[in-house]
């Protein structure tokens, strides 16, 4: 099994998306697929920072829970975004915030969806 390892996304899916696409992933299904089998391996932080945090969550939940084709190990942003949705009393800084700001301009359902998601990977 080929894994390509990509680290510290923090909420940049427009650069994400580019990256795979330069490694021959295909978007077809809505999320990278590579032709030749080769599976991506998610280390560090998919959130933060970047304008596009719930994005990378969504895809890579996608590739991780339900297709079964990545592998995830959470970095420190993951982990306290976590501890956020979970209700626990956390610092909203160092990019959270943009993360947070991004989750409160969803509607209570979208919300909801992406505490489920975020819970999961």
């Amino acid at each position: 099994m080929n894994i390509d390892i990509i680290g510290d996304i923090h909420g940049c899916f427009a650069e994400f998306r580019q990256l795979t696409e330069k490694m021959g992933y295909t978007w077809e299904t809505g999320f990278p697929v590579h032709p030749s089998g080769r599976i991506l391996g998610f280390v560090g932080d998919l959130t933060d920072r970047g304008p596009n945090s719930l994005q990378v969550i969504e895809v890579v939940h996608e590739l991780v829970i339900n297709q079964n084709i990545a592998r995830y190990a959470p970095g420190n942003h993951c982990n306290k975004l976590y501890r956020y949705f979970s209700g626990n009393k956390v610092q909203i800084s160092h990019g959270l915030e943009t993360t947070v700001a991004e989750y409160e301009s969803l509607n209570s359902r979208e919300q909801k969806k992406s505490e489920k998601i975020h819970g999961s990977v």
